[in-house]
């Protein structure tokens, strides 16, 4: 679904001479803003049913430069939803349709007041227009298996070797490929040891 469309700010251009790898997340939360538009969740919506969406997780891939001036044109797909989450998955283009990043997204319903995760308010009528019916989503990781809807088209931009490891070649497992999906649960599998720094002695007086 064709969401959001807009141009690559001078401010948003680094000192290698293309958008900086911040800004790309930055037009990302747009379209989000622009999802939430779309569902009703507005200012006004928002104030109106005391509801809003956080972001959960977050996966992004650059795929290539975007300078100053050029158009970006963002679209969205549904992956999966259930009563109080939306997993997206985003696209950036040019006007070329060259894909130049992607970012996979978990989003969750919020209860303005109380601060706390809440079933949408209004219900996610919108979406299933894009996602028929609502499919668990079990815990906060995003799912191996998107099996609710097809991956998008711009799967084949996200590589399963680059996926199975972090860049630079640690041999850190990544996130796991599912037939369809990709899990972006790097950070809850991985074990978090303390990082202890070596004593330094004290100086001789």
């Amino acid at each position: 679904m064709a969401l959001l469309e807009t141009r690559v700010d001078p401010q948003w251009v680094d000192y290698n001479g293309h958008m900086n790898d911040a800004e790309y997340a930055r037009a990302f939360s747009l379209a989000v803003e622009a999802l939430m538009d779309r569902l009703g969740l507005d200012e006004s919506g928002r104030a109106r049913h005391g509801y809003t969406l956080y972001t959960l997780e977050t996966h992004l891939c650059y795929r290539r430069e975007a300078h100053e001036g050029q158009a970006l044109h963002l679209e969205v797909t549904l992956l999966e939803r259930d009563a109080k989450r939306l997993h997206v998955f985003f696209e950036m283009q040019d006007d070329e349709h060259n894909l130049l990043a992607t970012s996979e997204q978990m989003l969750m319903g919020i209860d303005s007041q109380a601060g706390r995760p809440a079933p949408s308010r209004p219900r996610w009528t919108k979406p299933s227009r894009y996602c028929p019916g609502p499919s668990p989503m079990p815990g906060r990781s995003l799912p191996a298996d998107a099996s609710a809807c097809p991956r998008p088209s711009a799967e084949r931009h996200l590589h399963r070797d680059a996926a199975r490891s972090r860049p630079g070649g640690n041999g850190i497992p990544g996130p796991r490929s599912g037939p369809r999906g990709y899990r972006l649960s790097l950070l809850q599998r991985l074990p978090l040891r303390p990082m202890h720094r070596k004593a330094t002695p004290p100086r001789a007086a």
